[in-house]
């Protein structure tokens, strides 16, 4: 079976079971408002009625939910054949039994994330820039705040919706967007910014002056703080040396007047930690304050 075959075979069976869920709670919601007496019988009293009529049940959302993971479960199928999922981050919130279906994550993202949580406020607004498949997005939703994940690639965007389906989350929200100088203005202002990984990418791709602006737009749009890492000369080859050279022999002391720089008044290491599973190679975790 091709791609094409899948997707529409998903789409067919996607219609009818949301046809079916929909004609559930039709149902559910007439049989509440408009029991089925006849006009010319007086109402049954209390004792007359069987107990199923005496109380009628709500309808069961979980049933709905389960047709949602379903759904997601399925739809992330289709995104792992051909290229496939990365293997970058977990999947948030997916069960050990599908977890098996897809690529074992190389990012270490759970230690980083018992860093952050222990500097983010109880309330308020982040945007993840750079979010892959959403994994930070997701844990600051979880840990209470209203949560946007930025991406530019298509497939891990894809991603990250039907993980929003799978888990019916409901604080979270992504949004498919190249970052550059000038698309990062249309991004709007936040409690706190998470820029994790991405930095380098922007300095490989686009040199360090359109990255600068980028960070630049990002710290006029952080009402808080900002937690930062990128990478470092000799952690990767994945970025344009000459330009990331800059930082020198001391890449943390670098970093932080960097981010001084953009307007923070004050700049902590919070970590040093590893890249990843497969490069043991340290990188700074960095706390931006306003």
């Amino acid at each position: 079976m091709t791609l094409r075959d899948r997707v529409e075979q998903l789409a067919r069976r996607a219609v009818s079971r949301g046809l079916r869920a929909l004609r559930s709670v039709a149902s559910a919601v007439r049989d509440r408002r408009r029991p089925d007496v006849s006009p010319s019988t007086p109402p049954p009293t209390a004792v007359d009625q069987p107990a199923s009529a005496q109380a009628p049940s709500p309808f069961d959302r979980s049933d709905l939910v389960a047709s949602y993971r379903w759904l997601a479960r399925e739809g992330l199928t289709v995104l792992n054949e051909g290229p496939g999922i990365r293997e970058y981050q977990p999947l948030y919130g997916v069960s050990e039994e599908d977890r098996a279906r897809f690529p074992e994550p190389r990012r270490l993202v759970d230690e980083r994330w018992q860093h952050i949580r222990e500097h983010l406020p109880g309330s308020g607004s982040a945007m993840d820039v750079g979010s892959q498949h959403g994994w930070f997005t997701f844990k600051l939703a979880e840990h209470g705040l209203l949560a946007l994940g930025i991406e530019g690639s298509s497939r891990a965007y894809q991603v990250a919706q039907w993980l929003t389906l799978y888990n019916d989350t409901k604080r979270t929200s992504f949004w498919q967007l190249t970052v550059d100088a000038e698309s990062v203005r249309q991004l709007p202002a936040v409690d706190v910014v998470v820029c994790m990984a991405i930095f380098h990418h922007w300095v490989r791709v686009q040199g360090m002056e359109a990255a600068t602006s980028i960070m630049q737009s990002l710290a006029d749009r952080c009402r808080d703080r900002m937690f930062f890492e990128t990478g470092q000369v000799g952690d990767t080859t994945s970025f344009d040396r000459s330009s990331i050279e800059v930082m020198g022999d001391n890449p943390r002391e670098w970093i932080e007047g960097f981010l001084l720089g953009l307007g923070f008044s004050e700049v902590t290491e919070i970590a040093e930690l590893s890249r990843s599973t497969r490069n043991d190679r340290k990188r700074y975790l960095m706390l931006a304050t306003r």
